[in-house]
């Protein structure tokens, strides 16, 4: 595609966006993958950044939203969303946006991995190294494990 036009490449932009938000770093990679040239896509995806059609903000709010669903907790999150070249700071302002109670979720999770409760300590510790595996806080886990009958 190194003889793309500016609407071949605003429209392989659009089909993206028009099956998932994706981030601006990720849009990016995926029209170079495609053989778009690096000056032509920053410049189209500039246009589609200030019309709108693309948002990081937003983009982190979907994929807080889909991963937390996923039974995924912030700190997996945060990771997944700096992996995919967004700001740190825009992460954590996702992970607030979402007003998830992360106890209520990690319990959720915990419960589904042991229904019948833990019967020793090392029982116990595997419950919690899971969560942690998942994205919880330290703390997160610990909560949700105490609400769990040993």
């Amino acid at each position: 595609m190194s003889e793309a036009t500016a609407s071949q490449v605003r429209r392989l932009a659009m089909d993206y966006l028009a099956r998932r938000e994706h981030g601006y770093a990720e849009l990016l990679v995926k029209l170079k993958q495609r053989g778009v040239p690096g000056d032509l896509a920053l410049k189209e995806l500039q246009k589609l950044v200030d019309e709108g059609l693309q948002d990081d903000s937003r983009f982190a709010d979907m994929y807080t939203r889909a991963q937390a669903k996923r039974g995924k907790g912030p700190l997996y999150i945060i990771n997944g969303l700096t992996s995919r070249e967004l700001d740190s700071n825009e992460a954590e302002r996702a992970i607030r946006r979402s007003k998830m109670d992360w106890v209520a979720s990690a319990v959720e999770v915990v419960h589904k991995k042991f229904p019948n409760g833990y019967d020793d300590q090392a029982e116990k510790a595997k419950g919690l190294r899971f969560l942690q595996q998942r994205g919880f806080t330290a703390e997160q886990s610990s909560k949700a494990m105490g609400s769990l009958k040993s």
